[in-house]
């Protein structure tokens, strides 16, 4: 089992690398703007995470909550689907979308 400081580190880390798909919400328009949102993020997932008052379960649901604010969902998954989105019908990449995002909430929210 991997560690929990690990899979934080991991989830920052992701953030990092995945800055341009910051949700937009944020204004992050400069690297002082993405810093800082990076560390709330991660701060407030350090702090639900070690929360001894809070359930496994409601951990999940801060933790899907904070994911699901901190990523641009749609745009992370249009990457990860490739050309193959080109070629999809609207219908296709809402249903695509819809599906990606409970995916990687789920995936995450649970790993964590």
């Amino acid at each position: 089992m991997v560690p929990v400081r690990q899979l934080i580190a991991t989830v920052v880390a992701s953030f990092l690398v995945l800055s341009p798909c910051v949700v937009s919400a944020a204004d992050v328009t400069s690297p002082e703007r993405a810093e800082w949102f990076v560390d709330d993020i991660g701060s407030r997932a350090m702090k639900t995470l070690t929360d001894p008052t809070l359930t496994q379960a409601e951990k999940e649901k801060e933790v899907r909550a904070l994911l699901n604010e901190g990523l641009d969902l749609v745009t992370i998954g249009r990457f990860a689907l490739g050309r193959t989105w080109q070629t999809a019908t609207d219908a296709q990449r809402t249903e695509y979308s819809k599906l990606f995002a409970v995916y990687v909430l789920n995936t995450y929210a649970r790993r964590l």
